[in-house]
């Protein structure tokens, strides 16, 4: 008999595990963002219990406030968050590097937090993390919607394999290498074998939501056993966008994401200088986005002076929304040596302004870019390739500028100008494996 039979659809109990981050991380917590507003409209009863990387992640005590106000955010558009949160945030004491490391090992935090949430008075339908940054909805599966959950795998991995992640890691953070920096790459590896453990022990998901066709097959999805879906749309923009093209370009290149090695961010300054040397001695180069720590910022800049390239690249930090928008779409070429991304949101919307583009051919943004009338990919770790595809698309511009206004484009673009179509097919999952 269907646990839903004689109530509404709407009336399903849903839980929500997952992250509750700062601002200024990324694409997947803005992805999350809006697929959450999205369910507690449609769902009457929405329990969010967040995860434990909500904790793993805080630096200071001001990453803390900025976590509450967000929780108090989501009270306020009707998420029951239960009061428990509130009690373990106040106690909990920032882990150090050591700390975090061994509880990837031991989940010591995570099944902690997983006894706290059993004990809530709550029988949920299913359970469902936008992230899954972390394992704890599996740990809570069994105790709180009888084994039912899904997730929409957003953990961002440069390779399936630990070897691969060294490798890719040691090439895009010279000469920023550190044992912090090589330690991290293990845990996904670590997460892999837990999580393979756990679902043993509290069964698979109902179903996997994916970002990308290139994610799928680096994921290695099909050796999963499970139910998996590919997002079609799986992001989306602001259509406002669209008004911001045809407002005339100016002569600079312009980069935007995080500010973190695994943008390719300590790549910039080499392609620039090639760019210089060989192309255009007056290149410019703005930069937008805010640095994790104070490290990444000192040899992000060393690295502009040793390439000599101080007066070609302007730093301007982390922009307003209409401020960024207003200077991509007066670019001339977006360039994005990304090594980390399933779908990339720069990329969407450096279309949706009118802005070509250059990237690297990695999997996620590859099987949904590969298509796309400007977008031009690049052999990863390729710079004096990349620099010199962006002076090919400087040298051809107006044909570049032309396939902006394809409508091929324009309607892929279209396409991905609605949160509400990307959180009708979660919407739609959720419906379907809550009563089966």
């Amino acid at each position: 008999m269907s646990i839903t039979m004689g109530r509404n659809i709407e009336d399903i109990r849903l839980g929500i595990i997952c992250p509750i981050y700062p601002p200024k991380y990324g694409g997947g917590p803005r992805h999350a963002h809006e697929i959450l507003i999205r369910l507690v409209r449609t769902f009457n009863d929405v329990v969010l219990l967040p995860s434990s990387d909500t904790f793993l992640i805080f630096n200071n005590e001001a990453d803390k406030e900025q976590v509450l106000r967000t929780i108090d955010q989501y009270r306020r558009l009707g998420f029951e968050v239960p009061e428990v949160f509130d009690d373990l945030l106040g106690k909990f004491r920032i882990m150090s590097y050591v700390e975090k490391a061994r509880n990837a090992i031991t989940l010591g935090f995570n099944k902690k937090l997983s006894n706290e949430y059993s004990r809530i008075n709550k029988k949920l339908d299913i359970l469902f993390d936008p992230i899954f940054n972390d394992l704890d909805i599996i740990m809570l599966s069994k105790k709180l919607s009888n084994g039912k959950y899904g997730f929409t795998h957003q953990s961002n991995l440069t390779s399936r394999y630990l070897i691969g992640r060294l490798w890719k890691y040691l090439r895009y953070s010279w000469p920023a290498i550190s044992l912090y920096g090589l330690a991290i790459q293990i845990p996904p590896s670590i997460m892999n074998m837990h999580m393979r453990r756990l679902m043993e022990v509290h069964g698979k998901p109902r179903f996997v939501a994916l970002l990308s066709k290139g994610q799928a097959e680096v994921l290695g999805v099909d050796r999963w056993g499970v139910p998996y879906f590919i997002l079609n749309p799986a992001n989306a923009i602001d259509p406002e966008l669209l008004n911001h093209r045809g407002i005339g370009k100016d002569d600079y290149l312009v980069f935007y994401a995080r500010m973190h090695p695994e943008k390719g961010i300590f790549e910039l300054p080499k392609i620039i200088k090639v760019l210089r040397d060989e192309y255009d001695g007056d290149v410019k180069l703005k930069v937008m986005g805010a640095f994790p720590n104070d490290g990444v910022r000192r040899v992000f800049f060393s690295l502009v002076r040793r390439y000599g390239v101080e007066n070609n690249i302007e730093y301007l930090g982390f922009v307003s929304e209409e401020e960024k928008h207003e200077i991509v779409a007066k670019a001339k070429v977006l360039i994005y040596p990304s090594h980390s991304d399933w779908f990339s949101l720069v990329i969407l919307e450096s279309l949706a302004l009118g802005t070509p583009v250059v990237a690297y051919d990695i999997p996620g943004p590859k099987s949904i870019f590969g298509d796309s009338p400007g977008v031009l990919f690049v052999r990863e770790f390729d710079v004096r390739g990349f620099a010199l595809m962006v002076a090919h698309v400087l040298e051809n511009y107006d044909y570049y500028l032309r396939l902006m206004h394809y409508e091929e484009l324009l309607d892929f673009i279209r396409l991905h100008t609605s949160w509400d179509l990307v959180a009708k097919q979660v919407i739609d999952l959720i419906k379907k494996f809550s009563v089966e």
